[in-house]
C-alpha cells in the first residue's frame, strides 16, 4: 500500500513536471522568435538606435539622396546607379535617418568621400563631412574638393533630415561613400553606398580663359 502510494505521488509528480516543462517549451516557440523577429527587424546590426537604413518595418525609402536622385539603403553594402554632378554647382545631399530615443540622445553622423579605386574604406578616406549635434559642421578635406559645405538638421518625431550642400572645388573620380553613425551609447552603424557620385569638369569653368 504505501509502496502504491509513493509510486502513485511520483508519477504525480513527473507528470507535473512533463506538463511545465511542455507548456514552457511551448511558449518559447511561440513567443521568442517573434521577439527576436522584431529586435532583428528593428535593429539587425548592432542594435544600432540610430539608422539610415531602409529595412524591417522602419520603412525609410530613400536614406540618401542626391540632387534628387534617391538611394534606399538597406545593408552594410549598396551596390547603386552612379550620380554625376558638376564643380561650381551647389549639389544637395539629403539623409533621412530613424532614432528610437527621438532629440534625447545626441547623434553622429559622418559622410566619407573620395573613396575610389584600391582605396575604398574608411581608413582610407581623408575626405569627410562629420556632423555632431549642437557642435558647427566639421569639414575635413586636405585635398580642397570642397569649396563650400554646410549642413541643416530637422526632426518628424523619430525622423531626422541633414541636408547637406556642398560645392565641390574641383573633379572627383567616380567615388564610394561611406555614412557612419553613432548615437551616445556608441553604437555604430557603418553603412557603404558603392560609387554612388562622380564629380565632372563644370564647362562653364574657365570659359574665355
Amino acid at each position: 500500500m504505501y509502496r502504491t502510494k509513493l509510486h502513485c505521488n511520483t508519477l504525480y509528480l513527473i507528470n507535473t513536471k512533463l506538463a511545465t516543462g511542455l507548456v514552457v517549451m511551448i511558449m518559447f516557440v511561440l513567443f521568442v522568435p517573434t521577439f527576436l523577429h522584431q529586435d532583428s527587424a528593428a535593429f539587425p546590426y548592432g542594435k544600432s538606435f540610430l539608422t539610415v537604413r531602409g529595412y524591417g518595418n522602419l520603412h525609410i525609402q530613400n536614406g540618401l539622396t542626391i540632387q534628387g536622385t534617391g538611394y534606399t539603403l538597406t545593408g552594410n553594402s549598396n551596390q547603386v546607379q552612379t550620380t554625376t554632378v558638376q564643380t561650381d554647382r551647389d549639389v544637395n545631399i539629403q539623409l533621412l535617418m530613424w532614432d528610437k530615443l527621438n532629440s534625447i540622445q545626441k547623434k553622429h553622423v559622418v559622410l566619407y568621400l573620395n573613396l575610389n579605386g584600391n582605396s575604398r574604406e574608411i581608413k582610407d578616406s581623408d575626405t569627410y563631412l562629420r556632423f555632431d549635434t549642437g557642435l558647427p559642421l566639421q569639414v575635413n578635406d586636405p585635398n580642397g574638393y570642397f569649396s563650400q559645405a554646410t549642413v541643416t538638421s530637422s526632426e518628424n518625431g523619430n525622423y531626422i533630415t541633414l541636408n547637406y550642400h556642398v560645392t565641390f572645388a574641383k573633379p572627383m573620380q567616380k567615388s564610394n561613400m561611406i555614412l557612419c553613425l553613432w548615437d551616445d551609447s556608441k553604437k555604430v552603424e557603418n553603412t557603404k553606398i558603392i560609387n554612388v557620385i562622380e564629380v565632372d569638369k563644370s564647362p562653364d569653368t574657365n570659359i574665355g580663359g
